[in-house]
């Protein structure tokens, strides 16, 4: 299961969770300075406000769905100084004034390092600031729906606006940079103002980046 599992009775079974205000989660959460080794699903699984991870390592991501952080629709949750080393998607970049910096990731065959949503999102999002951080592998060697290093499979309503990605340093070569998308039609919100400024690639692009 989950290596650190934060979550309250209220949103323990849903996969996406939403705690954007104080009082549904396990608020004021600190992680910092240890090292997660061998999960047999997401390293860290987390609700509250707010969250910080820091000085975090996560090694050993051998098994499909090795999710790294996830603290989806969390509002004020930071980020950094972390080493990822997963298998599946590496963060869930939860908006609501996420802060993730100076990260640095390792990624498997399986799963995207950036992740905007899987699944539903019942509630707006905003204003979430991912910079200064290295991509220095991916293993993607086959097409499937999250072989990308930035990513989204949104279903449902709630708009997700504000997100700045800024001085974003990878190595090839990469199966593919970025593809933003809803995985149904119908009533879907929207994506507006997803800025990417400095994003360097040292290496090979194998696919084009869709929309």
């Amino acid at each position: 299961y989950h290596a650190i599992n934060m979550l309250s009775a209220e949103n323990e079974t849903s996969w996406n969770c939403f705690a954007d205000l104080p009082g549904k989660g396990c608020d004021n959460l600190n992680i910092e300075g240890i090292t997660i080794a061998s999960p047999r699903q997401f390293f860290i699984r987390a609700a509250g406000v707010p969250i910080t991870i820091h000085n975090v390592k996560m090694l050993g991501s051998w098994p499909y769905n090795t999710d790294g952080v996830s603290t989806i629709g969390q509002g004020h949750t930071t980020v950094f100084d972390c080493f990822f080393n997963c298998n599946d998607d590496a963060i869930y970049v939860s908006p609501n004034y996420c802060n993730i910096h100076h990260c640095t990731f390792w990624q498997g065959s399986n799963g995207c390092v950036f992740q905007f949503h899987w699944g539903g999102s019942p509630v707006n999002e905003q204003g979430g600031y991912i910079h200064d951080c290295d991509i220095i592998h991916t293993g993607h060697v086959a097409e499937a729906n999250n072989r990308m290093l930035i990513g989204s499979r949104k279903s449902g309503p709630g708009d997700l606006t504000d997100v700045y990605f800024k001085n974003i340093r990878i190595e090839g070569p990469v199966w593919s940079i970025f593809r933003i998308e809803t995985n149904e039609s119908g009533n879907v919100g929207s994506f507006r103002n997803i800025r990417f400024e400095n994003v360097s690639v040292n290496g090979f692009v194998l696919n084009k980046s869709t929309i």
